[in-house]
């Protein structure tokens, strides 16, 4: 969380990413609090816990971990489809496709397919 807060106050974003970050931010104090929380009552409990105890114990951490995925996907939004805190890498003029080298203006048979068609870039690493 320290390290979040910190990066929000040093990264340049826009105002549309400012609300994100602050919702970001929120479920990571929010996570952090139950976390603290959860812990301590586990350390003072010295593992006594009543059967209602174990069950609100349990319904806690279960909400704690969602409020984290939910956290994460805004932090995956920012960094994936803002691009805060990504400095862009200059791209070549073509790109590497199932081995074969293209050139950007090539074959716009292969431009076609390559723009209408789901696929992978990841390399196959003969597993």
């Amino acid at each position: 969380v320290s390290a979040g807060l910190w990066a929000a106050s040093t990264v340049p974003h826009s105002d549309e990413v400012h609300a994100i970050m602050m919702r970001h931010r929120n479920f990571g104090i929010t996570v952090l609090a139950s976390g603290v929380v959860l812990s301590i009552w586990r350390f003072i409990s010295h593992s006594r816990f009543s059967r209602n105890g174990q069950v609100l114990h349990l319904i806690m951490a279960f909400i704690t971990m969602i409020v984290m995925a939910l956290g994460a996907d805004l932090g995956g939004l920012m960094v994936y489809r803002y691009g805060v805190a990504v400095k862009a890498v200059p791209q070549p003029k073509g790109h590497i496709h199932g081995g074969k080298a293209h050139e950007a203006g090539e074959d716009q048979i292969e431009e076609d397919h390559h723009n209408s068609t789901a696929h992978s870039h990841e390399m196959n690493r003969g597993n």
